[in-house]
């Protein structure tokens, strides 16, 4: 991507606002260093959303991004009142399918041949997790 391209996205998302509908991008930062992102998509209906995460490398498997994704989840279930969430994946992305897994989504497809990505076609999991399933499943706890 081009540096104007870049700065241009850059300045469209710090104009963004997480309770209208489209994309919004989270920065995770941890002792000042940028340590992954959360992007959440709220639709139209301002009831559903889709979320999805990136995180370095160096900070995978440490904890930072289930903690992330469920602050995420409390604020888009109890504070925006969305009532589903849809997470999806790479079907290889063993540790990306126990994250969500870990926090309630439940699996509800796998697309063969889904989509290009990185140079190849690649199946896809298809998770949702409910507003209710989050409330039962996580009895008010966060991380």
């Amino acid at each position: 991507m081009p540096l104007s391209r870049a700065l241009l996205l850059a300045d469209e998302m710090g104009e963004a606002d997480p309770g209208v509908p489209g994309w919004f991008q989270y920065a995770v930062v941890l002792d000042g260093e940028l340590v992954g992102d959360i992007g959440v998509h709220l639709h139209e209906d301002l009831r559903n959303a889709d979320i999805g995460y990136t995180f370095a490398r160096s900070h995978q498997g440490k904890g930072y991004a289930s903690e992330a994704v469920a602050r995420v989840l409390e604020d888009l279930f109890t504070v925006r009142g969305v009532e589903e969430v849809g997470a999806e994946c790479d079907s290889r992305n063993v540790a990306s399918a126990k994250l969500v897994a870990r926090l309630g989504f439940r699996l509800v497809e796998r697309v063969e041949q889904a989509e290009w990505f990185k140079g190849e076609l690649i199946d896809s999991l298809v998770f949702r997790l409910s507003a209710w399933e989050w409330r039962r499943n996580r009895g008010g706890r966060l991380g």
